[in-house]
């Protein structure tokens, strides 16, 4: 229901736009798991500005440039190593944990950011742990299956976060932000729903 409204269908086209940055750091002979771990570090140290920032500031609206920059990262490690032919268990593992790391400490970082609205940051927290849960037994289960359903993927979760940004920053910003909230929290039961599905299509 849904599961093709995601931002992940433009993934061709944003790889394409990437393949100059591609080619520039395989020339410099840079490997997908360096790549991986600067995207961590990076996205760690970004969140953390949250901190230093008053209620509603609008120097947040600069975390939209680290966003995209993250997500440009993630999509370069794995061409890399595609285009290297350096793909390994260890690198896939290493991303995905990353990955959710990243996301956990966001999570964390805007409920208590946005304190009025942690109760729905937190059930949005459980809702993607649980999607990406349901997400590695499809991938376990049978990898021809997409582990990556929407229509709360890991790339519409960048666009989600970005839109929660800017609802803080908004007249009556309390009635934006939870209004938005409750819209992911229901996008994200519905990739949960969507990926239960696939899982039991895979056991068949």
């Amino acid at each position: 229901m849904f599961a093709g409204l995601s931002t992940y269908s433009l993934k061709g086209r944003f790889q394409q736009f990437l393949t100059p940055a591609q080619d520039l750091l395989v020339a410099r002979r840079i490997s997908p798991n360096q790549i991986t771990l600067v995207t961590f570090f990076f996205s760690i140290l970004t969140t953390s500005t949250l901190f230093l920032l008053p209620p509603s500031s609008p120097f947040a609206l600069l975390l939209f440039l680290a966003f995209f920059i993250r997500m440009a990262l993630n999509a370069l490690d794995g061409m890399i190593a595609r285009k290297t032919q350096s793909s390994s268990k260890k690198g896939a593992f290493l991303n995905e944990v990353t990955d959710y790391l990243c996301d956990a400490y966001l999570v964390f970082t805007l409920a208590i950011y946005t304190s009025e609205a942690a109760p729905l940051w937190i059930a949005f927290g459980f809702l993607i742990v649980t999607s990406e849960f349901i997400s590695s037994l499809i991938d376990s289960n049978s990898p021809k299956y997409k582990s990556v359903t929407g229509p709360m993927s890991k790339s519409d979760r960048t666009i989600f976060f970005s839109i929660c940004i800017i609802a803080d920053l908004m007249p009556q910003e309390t009635l934006w932000l939870e209004s938005a909230l409750w819209t992911g929290c229901l996008l994200a039961l519905l990739t949960c729903y969507n990926r239960i599905t696939l899982v039991v299509r895979s056991c068949d």
